[in-house]
């Protein structure tokens, strides 16, 4: 299995008000030489920076679809999609990374309501919860029925 690193330090309100651009870029950097992958940031981050480093994949965060145009600014590999942003539907031509809170059999049914509602591709599917993981069997089978219903994305 392959391991793939993200950070989000970079979304919902993570800078002071006051924080230079330059830092900012020497942040990302830093994330980058110590083997982050991808860096999600949103709209407030791409406002203080006029280019964003190379070398690293970027997850923008749309916080709300008005913000969905920035994209045609930027190079990304993913746009985070939750159900908030849903509402009307979206259309985009960077490949989604689609989120939505773990409730028990419900993984199906909100995967295929944003099918509905997205015009462009969702390719990733994030789950969030936490699990208590007291046996590996139950581990397990949460991670089964996961996968069960999302294939063929990755989860």
């Amino acid at each position: 299995m392959k391991t793939t690193l993200t950070d989000n330090s970079l979304c919902v309100y993570p800078l002071c008000d006051g924080v230079e651009p330059e830092l900012i870029y020497k942040y990302i950097g830093e994330l980058r030489d110590t083997g982050v992958d991808y860096i999600e940031l949103d709209f407030r981050t791409l406002i203080k920076l006029k280019k964003l480093p190379r070398g690293v994949k970027y997850i923008f965060r749309m916080v709300d679809p008005m913000f969905l145009p920035m994209t045609e600014f930027y190079e990304f590999s993913y746009v985070v999609l939750t159900y908030n942003d849903l509402k009307e539907k979206i259309g985009t031509d960077v490949p989604v990374l689609f989120e939505i809170p773990y409730l028990k059999n419900s993984v199906g049914k909100a995967l295929r309501f944003a099918e509905s509602r997205v015009d462009g591709k969702i390719s990733a599917l994030r789950i969030r919860s936490s699990f208590e993981y007291c046996k590996p069997s139950e581990i397990k089978s949460v991670y089964k029925k996961l996968c069960a219903v999302a294939a063929p994305l990755p989860v």
